[in-house]
């Protein structure tokens, strides 16, 4: 009948905003997350949308990676030609 399918087209619109709703929520609780993990001003956490909170995390991701790529090969530098401790002679 068509007050049954009307009802149930009803039921499913209201369900889908709810649905909707929810995921707007959890989605807006993880950025929050993001944010605060960030290495940034926490003053202007609430100035900051969805997309700049995207990039930044992206920034701070290849920063980060680049700075252990250079701390890994400043190590292995290191490690493979050690200069003599002080006080003690090279030999020749």
């Amino acid at each position: 009948s068509t007050g049954a399918a009307l009802c149930l087209q009803e039921w499913r619109k209201a369900h889908s905003r709810l649905a909707a709703r929810s995921r707007r929520r959890k989605e807006s609780q993880l950025f929050k997350e993001l944010t605060a993990l960030l290495p940034l001003d926490p003053s202007m956490d609430g100035q900051r949308d969805k997309a700049s909170v995207i990039r930044l995390t992206i920034a701070y991701l290849h920063l980060r990676d680049l700075m252990n790529t250079i701390d890994s090969y400043a190590l292995s530098m290191m490690t493979q030609s050690s200069p003599p401790s002080p006080g003690r002679k090279k030999r020749d």
